[in-house]
């Protein structure tokens, strides 16, 4: 196990480095010598010898040896030349990084000007192209580089390896590399993805569209699964409404019967005070609320005219402050990372880790604000509610309330979940692995899962 006695990473650099630079010399001396030998050995070298003594005789008896200021003069030319192809390099690697700068800044433009020209679709292929090939060259590059580390100390080809295997994506990864990494202990974090695993469990899903965590994405179904734990939900009715047939009134949230992300949700404290949740901004007046619920319709925010209504959640009901989300990614009975976020007068986010200490994940990093987290046993609560859902990850978002946490939905796929940091994205992928290992034991011995079981043929029976 001898990844445990690794040196700190800048003195294996310094080793590296400093060994790669003894190589380098020593090669230099060799090629050196074998020029120098093939030169003394050519039959023109000989054939000159007599030449270069008789004018090395003249160059004494005339004073036409160099001098040392022509030495001089020479090695400042030289150093000269040197400054000015330096410069030269300098200068190209100004402009490469200028025209990355102006890619990442004006991209959509310069895309959105070869859409209206036609040429968008061959600038596609041709990217594709180039990048299946630098992709192809480099996966090849980084494995005969791990190739030819194979014999080296263990310890610095360990740490070579982590590079090489930080930077492989997982599906190129070779197999001397992954068993080398089983044998001999070195880590292989990076092959754990939250985005790698999620995105593969959206293929489960499309070969199996009923997968146990889908089957709760209905918001009002939901709830009757979530009461089985004595867990407290938004009063709400049974009822979808279409926009000309919704009921307004006061102390109600509009929601769509399909939507995420908050698109299509209302906030109606009365006529007067009407938050759109989406756009964290307020309006007046029930027909500018049905025609944004229409304009939702038009461009596509809402999928169908299917509405349900419940009760307003407040933090603090006399100030009509709203309760503040609090969403758990759970990973069958662990909570592995917590979003907090507020929605009015701005949004704005808070990010906890499962020690329940703020973190920076990579996103919404501009709109952080100091939250105020939740309790260990609001924590357990959650965990607890995960480990009865036969699936190694769901997003679980509750609403705070004046006195407890309430439910507000399960989510089986968060948005944007590719935008999390690397470290992150490692380590979430690690408590997906984890979470899929501990549920495939529990299924093993036998677990049955009562309740999820009850919810499902409540299900067949509605429908």
């Amino acid at each position: 196990m001898y990844m445990k006695k690794h040196s700190p990473t800048t003195n294996m650099d310094d080793v590296l480095n400093k060994k790669e630079a003894l190589l380098y010399q020593q090669y230099l001396n060799e090629k050196y010598k074998r020029e120098i030998n093939k030169i003394e050995k050519s039959g023109t070298w000989k054939a000159g010898r007599i030449s270069r003594f008789f004018a090395n005789i003249r160059a004494k008896m005339f004073g036409r040896l160099p001098s040392r200021k022509m030495y001089e003069q020479v090695i400042i030319e030289n150093n000269q030349l040197r400054e000015q192809l330096l410069e030269q390099s300098a200068s190209l690697q100004q402009k490469s990084l200028y025209h990355e700068d102006m890619l990442s800044l004006e991209r959509m433009q310069l895309l959105r000007e070869l859409k209206n020209s036609g040429q968008l679709y061959s600038h596609l292929n041709e990217t594709l192209s180039s990048f299946e090939k630098y992709r192809t060259d480099m996966k090849e590059t980084l494995v005969q580089i791990a190739r030819l580390y194979m014999n080296e100390e263990p310890e610095l080809k360990a740490y070579m390896y982590e590079q090489i295997l930080n930077i492989l994506p997982t599906e190129d990864i070779p197999e001397f590399m992954i068993r080398i990494g089983i044998e001999k202990d070195v880590p292989l974090t990076s092959t754990a993805s939250f985005r790698g695993s999620l995105a593969a469990r959206m293929r489960q899903a499309q070969y199996f569209p009923r997968l146990p965590e889908w089957q709760l994405d209905d918001k009002k179904s939901a709830y009757s699964f979530v009461e089985q734990f004595k867990i407290k939900v938004p009063h709400t009715n049974n009822y979808s409404y279409d926009i000309a047939s919704l009921p307004l009134q006061e102390g109600i949230v509009i929601k769509p019967v399909n939507g995420a992300g908050g698109r299509g949700v209302y906030i109606v404290h009365d006529d007067k005070w009407i938050i759109d949740v989406k756009e964290s901004s307020d309006f007046q007046g029930f027909d500018e609320l049905r025609s944004r619920m229409y304009r939702d319709l038009e461009i596509g925010a809402v999928a169908e005219d299917s509405w349900f209504i419940e009760e307003i959640i407040y933090e603090n009901k006399q100030e009509k402050l709203a309760g503040r989300d609090l969403k758990f990614y759970t990973f069958y009975g662990k909570v592995g990372l917590i979003l907090e976020i507020i929605r009015y007068p701005e949004m704005r986010y808070c990010w906890w880790d499962s020690n329940l200490n703020r973190i920076s994940v990579g996103k919404y990093d501009e709109q952080l604000f100091i939250g105020e987290g939740v309790t260990k046993e609001e924590l357990q609560m959650v965990e607890e509610l995960s480990e009865q859902i036969p699936a190694p990850f769901i997003r679980i978002d509750f609403l705070r309330s004046e006195y407890d946490l309430v439910f507000g939905e399960f989510t089986p796929k968060p948005g944007n979940y590719d935008e999390f940091n690397k470290e992150v994205d490692q380590r979430l992928g690690d408590d997906y692995l984890k979470a899929q290992v501990r549920l495939d034991m529990d299924l093993i011995n036998g677990k049955q899962f009562e309740q999820f079981n009850a919810y499902r043929k409540d299900l067949v029976l509605r429908s």
